[in-house]
């Protein structure tokens, strides 16, 4: 989930905007509701208002809310790429695998080189048994952002759904060198035990 800092402003809207996200920041919830409900009922309420509300819900558990958040996000703002990737996640969340995928792929169409976008859309792919367009997405995200160990991480994790085991652990490899300083060392000799146990397996 994505959430998005205002440009300064004087509008009354933006201070509550402000403070809502700073109560957010904090994990008070119920302040920062209050707040951003009344942010959003002044005329000029941002898309980013909108978007970071919704994060706010989804992370509470609210997955319908939060999509109608975002899609009054995106009603302001139809370019706005962290909205059309939380209005994904919401989808993604209530299992409607086609809307978050068209959310996605648009969040795509803005922002191509978006490495996290693309495994977003290999998931909805894999969920809907389309494995090659999930390996492509995957294929491109790790073109596109090659040292980010989660990106190896999680094509590690598709690969070995497919027991394509060697491939696995090409990738869970690359994340244990681009781990450290990212991960905790419990998590980098989880992925060592991973590749231990697919050797056994892999040709």
């Amino acid at each position: 989930m994505h959430v998005v800092v205002d440009p300064s402003s004087s509008r009354a809207g933006d201070s509550l905007f402000k403070q809502a996200y700073a109560e957010q920041v904090r994990g008070n919830f119920d302040r920062s509701k209050e707040l951003y409900e009344k942010a959003i009922a002044q005329p000029q309420a941002s898309a980013a208002t909108f978007n970071n509300y919704g994060v706010l819900l989804l992370q509470n558990g609210n997955k319908l809310g939060a999509s109608e958040m975002f899609k009054q996000a995106l009603n302001r703002d139809d370019k706005n790429v962290d909205a059309w990737i939380n209005l994904g996640d919401a989808y993604n969340a209530i299992g409607h695998h086609a809307e978050a995928m068209s959310a996605y792929a648009r969040a795509s169409q803005l922002d191509a080189s978006n490495a996290s976008v693309k495994i977003r859309l290999a998931a909805e792919y894999q969920a809907i048994g389309d494995t090659a367009s999930a390996r492509r997405m995957f294929d491109e995200a790790v073109k596109q952002a090659p040292k980010d160990p989660t990106v190896h991480y999680k094509y590690g994790m598709f690969l070995q759904s497919q027991r394509d085991y060697q491939s696995a652990i090409r990738e869970y490899q690359s994340f244990v060198d681009l781990a450290p300083g990212k991960y905790s060392a419990e998590n980098i000799a989880m992925i060592r035990q991973y590749i231990v146990t697919l050797g056994r397996y892999a040709p």
